[in-house]
C-alpha cells in the first residue's frame, strides 16, 4: 500500500470511529523472529474507540514496542468495565502483570503471544 492510500484508509479508519463511545482495549505486543521465551514484548491498556485508534494511540504514547499485537476489549476480557487508573496508558512487562493479578496474560500459552 503507498504512503497516500494508507494515508486515506486510516483518515477513513478515524472518520468511521465517530461516534463509538470510548472504551478500555488490552494491546498484547510480541515478536514472532525472537527466541522462544522473549517473544512477549508487553501490554498496553489504552482508552479508545476502536482497535485501530487504540493501536494509534499506543503509537503516540510510546507505549507501542513494535512488533505484532492482539487486541481485546478489555472488559470482555477481565469481566471489569475498566483497569485500575495505575494500569492504564502504560505498558507493562510480564512481572508487572503477574503482581498486578494478571497471571493469565502473563503465561506462554499457544495462540497467545510468549
Amino acid at each position: 500500500m503507498t504512503g497516500a492510500k494508507r494515508r486515506r484508509r486510516m483518515e477513513q479508519l478515524m472518520l468511521e470511529a465517530e461516534g463509538y463511545p470510548d472504551r478500555w482495549f488490552w494491546l498484547s505486543f510480541a515478536d514472532p523472529s525472537r527466541p522462544r521465551g522473549s517473544q512477549f514484548l508487553g501490554v498496553s491498556i489504552v482508552k479508545a474507540r476502536t482497535y485501530f485508534e487504540a493501536t494509534m494511540r499506543a503509537h503516540a504514547l510510546g507505549i507501542n514496542p513494535g512488533g505484532e499485537v492482539l487486541g481485546y476489549d478489555y472488559q470482555e476480557l477481565w469481566g471489569a468495565p475498566e483497569p485500575p487508573e495505575v494500569h492504564r496508558h502504560r505498558l507493562m512487562s510480564r512481572l508487572e502483570l503477574v503482581k498486578a493479578g494478571y497471571e493469565e496474560a502473563a503465561e506462554p500459552a499457544q495462540g497467545r503471544p510468549n
